[in-house]
């Protein structure tokens, strides 16, 4: 049944803090439930669950993706922006930059690994085994990226459109500049119908002119930056392509930077040589997101098999879904959560097989 992913679609969405309509904070003109429409095909179609985490962070850097997987990329691109008056000099505005990197750190590691990874940007971790280190660590991978509007077309299909657009923007600059014209031409009206034909000319001429872009990210570096010599404010400066390290702040303070960390996973989990992944490959998501399903993934098989069993019986295995650290509460029947976890990942990490023998299991 097609209900089976918007059931479970909705159980998502409200990890990744999802809303259908489009925040008045975001300056994308794309449609949120292009992601929601992502999730609910993902569950529809049984995509094994390492794939839909890989997706969600890294699809557009996935050898051969899709480009209408590029939806899958909402779990960031609607990550909340945090309103920033330029005019306000940089030592304000790179602490509410690090507010908005501490909201993804916080939803990622809450959602994929159980662990309140915000604790640490100030200080190691009390309870968890993670360290203000690793905090920065990843945090630089969150710095190195942009929210965009992506096209879920292949270049060959969105090229026109994306010339067709520029046309229009440019026309309805001019439309725009024209009615704000003092004095006004005696001609106002027939120009502006002019502009009009024009722009309704390119737009009906043009093959899916109106396709919906996917809020998403790209690779690209900010740096808080002053203004240039004799002005006042702050300009947030992207730079394309452009990855970065963050120093780690004393007390959380951007203001007060200590030792440069480079980008790497949680050092709780090493990888075979007995240090945690490097993530310097571009901004480092698709090592971070490989990281979660391959280091991390006993752990990140755990938290969805609780997921899924605390959507079904009211209650996790884990009665805190989103903290399997000490804070949170100790799993009570925990051999059970670690068979199933482990069968869950030699099953093709398979979501529908994880309901049925759930719910279908004799031993129960």
């Amino acid at each position: 049944s097609p209900h089976y992913g918007e059931r479970w679609a909705r159980h998502w969405l409200d990890l990744a803090r999802y809303a259908d309509v489009t925040e008045s904070w975001s300056d994308s003109k794309s449609p949120a439930w292009l992601y929601r429409d992502w999730v609910i095909g993902a569950f529809n179609r049984d995509l094994p669950y390492d794939q839909f985490v890989i997706q969600q962070l890294a699809n557009d850097l996935l050898p051969g993706s899709r480009p209408e997987d590029n939806a899958a990329l909402g779990f960031l691109g609607l990550s909340p922006s945090y309103w920033k008056e330029l005019q306000l000099p940089p030592e304000i505005i790179s602490v509410t930059v690090a507010e908005e990197w501490e909201e993804k750190m916080d939803a990622f590691g809450r959602t994929f690994l159980g662990l309140t990874l915000g604790c640490a940007r100030c200080h190691d971790h009390k309870s968890d085994p993670v360290t203000a280190e690793d905090y920065y660590a990843i945090a630089g991978v969150f710095a190195s990226v942009q929210l965009v509007d992506r096209p879920i077309l292949d270049e060959m299909a969105w090229a026109p459109i994306r010339e067709a657009r520029e046309k229009v923007k440019a026309l309805e600059g001019k439309r725009d500049a024209l009615k704000k014209a003092k004095p006004a031409p005696a001609d106002l009206k027939d120009q502006l119908a002019a502009f009009e034909k024009d722009i309704a000319a390119i737009r009906e001429a043009t093959p899916k002119y109106h396709t919906a872009t996917a809020p998403a990210v790209m690779e690209a570096a900010l740096f808080v930056k002053p203004k240039d010599k004799g002005e006042h404010g702050t300009k947030l400066d992207y730079i394309p392509g452009v990855a970065r390290d963050l120093p780690m702040h004393e007390r959380g303070d951007p203001n007060k930077p200590g030792k440069v960390v480079p980008r790497r996973f949680l050092s709780a989990f090493p990888g075979p040589d007995g240090s945690p992944r490097s993530l310097d490959h571009g901004s480092g998501r698709l090592e971070l997101a490989r990281a979660l399903v391959e280091e991390a993934a006993p752990l990140s098989a755990r938290v969805i098999v609780n997921r899924v069993w605390q959507h079904h019986f009211g209650r996790g295995l884990v009665p805190t879904p989103s903290e399997f650290g000490p804070a949170g509460e100790a799993p009570t029947h925990p051999a059970l959560l670690d068979d199933l976890a482990a069968r869950f990942v030699a099953n093709g990490w398979s979501l529908k097989w994880l309901h049925l023998e759930i719910l279908t299991s004799a031993t129960w």
